[in-house]
């Protein structure tokens, strides 16, 4: 491809013409922080510039995801650098969308930077594959490829806290990478400051690259950035799909953007690479856009890197969901926070396809009955409830459909049939596609009698048709002698194993035909003719009893069939010819369904608990491995049970891990898959919105942080944040302060709370997280254990002295994306009551007199401790020395000199604590690392 110019110079307005271009009129929530959009278009929307017009003439339909970044459980990610990496020709390893989503249990992920796998090779059909990514690509602040030659230049990088940055000329050496966290790259921007770029040059740029790809109509992925750079927009317009969506060149791409509410966007790999995926309630992929890759080639596209969002979920509107099958029904009942409507989607697939009747009655207590269902037969599901404003939906749910076989009517013996008296000697008027418009019709039971105008006494009991059949008016009254039957009727259901029961009344000999096959004779002769007269009859001669027969299915056809009948009489003078007929199909059982359901990993850092339940009481175990060879297995547990549990202990922190559950009844075993990624430490002890007592009166002289201080003298009490604050930014804002007089906040507020710590403090470090307007002192049952924004220990701090560091209140806001966080160790935990009750006490202090404002919560977990804050004891007895620290994860060095990095290596085998040596060198450093 030529190599394209960054553009630098946007000079002239441009209009476009949005009034073919239909977008939902709302972001629908995915998950806390992430919304989605879709967009189609009516062909013939026109951009025009100076005159000059641009007129798009393709179909399109656009996906976008906005991405949150001031959402603090929003993070982003991309593909990690691969094991033994290289620069350019390993730097990752290729992996599909979806299943990078499984892999790193991501919520949202998309295509991203051009990459070739197999460097030069062609398109992989395989996972794992070595692979070279086009411009800088960062993952957890470290970088996977590097700016290069490869012509993208266009970087989006974002720092720690999610702050976007723009390079649109990102060439070698590249951006200074210090500080940045995330970073992709694309080919070139399509938007800048709010202008189209390719309306402005579509003319220059076509007569300079006529037969460039972007010009071409093709499947579009674009990254987009809000005006305020709050929000991030992923985009996909799908491609290669006539009469779904055509693609988009880039003029139409920022076209787009604009439509979503971006300001910068950046054109990033696209073709067959577009695709974007989501987590479902399951946490499983799902695609958000129809990829043309998957439409080509039926599977999807293998890529060499990926983007991906970290997000937590929605909170819950829709609980309790509870179904209650019968053979043909389906009760299904849940409940909703809110009222609102009732809606169930279903199907014999996880695709659905069909849905229940809307109930716009707005409850909370939700009942929707499911009619017309097959026997024996496994159904997905999912509730759907609207409160007028948002679509609300459960997670997959399933149920079977009782009765292990499966039996149903096609018709009844009301059925209506067409019929003739006509002579069809020599027409296939059996086959399917016969035109039997011009003949007559009834409702069965059908009969002709000349000695019982108002029906045969006999077979009363059946339903008649209210005008029989006409008689023979050249054989005086009496019937025909041969009458004609055909009708149709629909088959939807599976054709394997299928039995055909026809459950007939007839008056007196017939051949039955099925899609024009004859499938059974009674009492008629072969090779009977118009004239033949039946060779004998049913019962007494009356149809009072049925005739029943079977026939396979192996004649039958997945939609129309058409059943066609000839009745015979038994002589040419008999008064009575008589046809009914009812069709009932018979079907093998349905599979049963899986005997391991419920399979749910919970990892934890080095151990995760399996659980899955079965069928009937089985056995427990599980293989695993860091590959798919599974090489590892827990001891069999041979205890017979429903419910099952296994843990997995000595993993390797973040790693991921594959898994089998077995469970076995005698020698029948019975196995399922799964994977799962080992967790970061780490162990809450007060969370963002826990309970605080808090008072604004001046506790100068009072010892109101320690343990036995009677809080019930203070004010109030209510859940974090407690604030005094209108920034839309500070957020959750669940408990309002009192102010002093005039409605200014007090120049100091007190906070008291409590928790339980029941942990061994070896080896382990608090981490505090604070939202803090303006700034603050900690104690631990009374210990002063850190100051934020205040004037240094040892200085007395008092009820009216100042916060310092924020000379405007607003720069000490305290929004979701800005937290104060610090750590405490060593000494400072000496303080923790083990097993008891703990006092965190703080007090807050405005910045200034004329402050606004003031905002406190504080999060309190605990981790595993840093090499920094981990004591190394060396104890020497006689001849032997004995190296020991506290905690875990840490792995032991040693050296003869102190000289160097080089001269350091790890003691071999891996060293735990305490570690002992006999006889050791006159002088040897050791060191922890982790």
């Amino acid at each position: 491809m030529k190599k394209i110019v960054c553009l630098v110079a946007l000079v002239a307005a441009v209009t476009t013409s949005h009034a073919t271009l239909v977008v939902s009129p709302n972001w629908t929530p995915l998950f806390q922080g992430i919304d989605q959009k879709v967009g189609t278009n009516f062909p013939n929307t026109t951009i025009t510039n100076n005159g000059a017009v641009f007129t798009d003439s393709s179909l399109q339909v656009a996906h976008c995801i906005r991405v949150d970044l001031t959402d603090p459980g929003v993070q982003l990610f991309t593909t990690p650098r691969a094991t033994n990496w290289s620069a350019e020709t390993r730097e990752t390893l290729s992996l599909s969308i979806s299943n990078f989503i499984k892999k790193y249990a991501l919520q949202v992920a998309v295509d991203a930077n051009f990459y070739s796998v197999n460097p030069g090779g062609s398109d992989p059909t395989s996972e794992g594959l070595p692979s070279e990514v086009d411009g800088l690509l960062i993952s957890k602040g470290v970088v996977v490829s590097p700016a290069d030659n490869n012509n993208r230049y266009a970087s989006m990088m974002f720092t720690t806290n999610k702050v976007p940055i723009l390079d649109l000329n990102n060439r070698p050496p590249g951006t200074n990478t210090a500080g940045i966290y995330t970073a992709v790259t694309g080919f070139y921007p399509v938007l800048t400051n709010g202008v189209n770029v390719w309306a402005l040059y579509s003319a220059a740029f076509t007569a300079a690259y006529p037969d460039s790809f972007i010009h071409q109509q093709q499947p579009r992925t674009s990254f987009g950035l809000s005006q305020d750079k709050r929000y991030l927009f992923l985009m996909t317009i799908d491609g290669r799909q006539g009469g779904y969506s055509d693609g988009a060149v880039d003029v139409e791409t920022a076209m787009w953007m604009l439509q979503f509410g971006a300001w910068d966007a950046l054109n990033m790999d696209g073709g067959g690479s577009t695709a974007m995926y989501r987590a479902d309630c399951a946490g499983n992929p799902a695609p958000v856009n129809h990829s043309s890759y998957v439409v080509a080639y039926g599977r999807e596209r293998i890529l060499g890197d990926h983007f991906g969002v970290y997000a937590q979920p929605l909170p819950a509107f829709i609980n309790n969901v509870v179904a209650t099958p019968a053979m043909t029904t389906a009760e299904i009942t849940w409940t909703t926070v809110a009222p609102a409507s009732s809606q169930i989607e279903y199907g014999l697939t996880s695709s659905y396809g069909t849905l229940s009747a809307l109930d716009s009655t707005l409850v909370t207590s939700h009942d929707v009955t499911l009619s017309g269902l097959a026997p024996g037969k496994r159904y997905f599901y999912r509730t759907i409830s609207s409160d007028g404003a948002t679509n609300y939906n459960s997670c997959a749910e399933t149920f079977f459909t009782t009765n292990n076989q499966v039996v149903g009517l096609l018709y009844d013996l009301q059925n209506d049939c067409r019929f003739t008296t006509a002579n069809l000697d020599g027409t296939n008027w059996q086959a399917s596609g016969y035109n039997d418009s011009g003949w007559s019709n009834g409702v069965g039971v059908l009969w002709a009698d000349s000695a019982n105008p108002s029906g045969n006494p006999a077979i009363q009991f059946l339903p008649l048709d209210p005008q029989m059949m006409p008689l023979n008016p050249a054989n005086t009254g009496y019937p025909f002698i041969t009458y004609y039957f055909r009708t149709h009727f629909n088959y939807t259901n599976s054709l394997a194993g299928v039995t055909l029961t026809f459950s007939n009344y007839i008056d007196d000999g017939a051949a039955f035909y099925l899609n024009g096959v004859e499938i059974n004779r009674a009492f008629l002769p072969v090779g009977a003719n118009n004239t033949t007269l039946a060779s004998g009859y049913n019962c007494s001669g009356n149809a009072d009893c049925p005739y029943i027969f079977t026939a396979s299915g192996s004649n039958l056809q997945a939609g129309d069939n058409v059943v066609a009948v000839e009745v015979h009489n038994f002589n040419a003078h008999s008064p009575d010819i008589t046809f009914g007929q009812a069709l009932f199909y018979t079907a093998p059982p349905p599979p049963p369904p899986p005997f391991i359901t419920d399979m749910v990993a919970t990892p934890g850092e080095t151990s995760a608990t399996i659980t899955w339940t079965t069928l009937s009481n089985a056995t427990s175990r599980v293989a695993y491995s860091l590959t798919t060879n599974l090489n590892k297995a827990t001891p069999l547990d041979t205890n017979m049970v429903t419910s099952h549990s296994v843990t997995l202990t000595g993993l390797a922190q973040l790693t991921n891990y594959y898994y089998r559950v077995i469970s076995s009844i005698g020698a029948t075993q019975y196995t399922a898959n799964g994977s799962f990624s080992t967790v970061p430490f780490y162990d809450g002890l007060v969370s963002l919105n826990n309970i605080w007592s808090y008072s604004t009166t001046n506790e100068n002289g009072i010892n109101w942080q320690a343990r036995s201080f009677d809080e019930s003298l203070f004010q109030g009490q209510g859940p974090a944040l407690l604030y005094i604050e209108n920034n839309p930014a500070v957020a959750p804002r669940n408990t309002l302060l009192p102010a002093a007089a005039g409605g200014a906040p007090f120049p100091t507020y007190y906070f008291r709370t409590h928790f339980t710590f029941d942990t061994n403090l070896a080896g382990l470090s608090l981490v505090f997280t604070n939202y803090i307007d303006d700034g603050a002192i900690f104690y631990l049952n009374g210990q002063e254990i850190q100051r934020v924004r205040m004037p240094a220990a040892p200085q007395t701090v008092v009820y009216t002295d100042s916060a310092t560091g924020c000379p405007h209140p607003v720069d000490c806001d305290a929004v979701t994306n800005a937290p104060d966080i610090f750590r405490i160790s060593g000494d400072l935990l000496t303080n923790l009551v083990a097993g008891g009750d703990n006092v965190l006490a703080a007090e807050v202090h405005q910045a200034v007199p004329s402050g606004s404002d003031i905002v406190f919560g504080s999060a309190v977990g605990f981790v595993r401790a840093l090499v920094s804050e981990t004591e190394l004891r060396v104890q020497l007895s006689g001849n032997i020395a004995t190296i020991s620290w506290d905690g875990s994860g840490f792995t032991l060095q040693q050296a003869h000199a102190s000289a160097g990095p080089a001269s350091w290596s790890d003691v071999a085998p891996a060293a735990t604590s305490p570690y002992s040596i006999t006889n050791p060198p006159a002088t040897t450093f050791y060191r922890l690392r982790n």
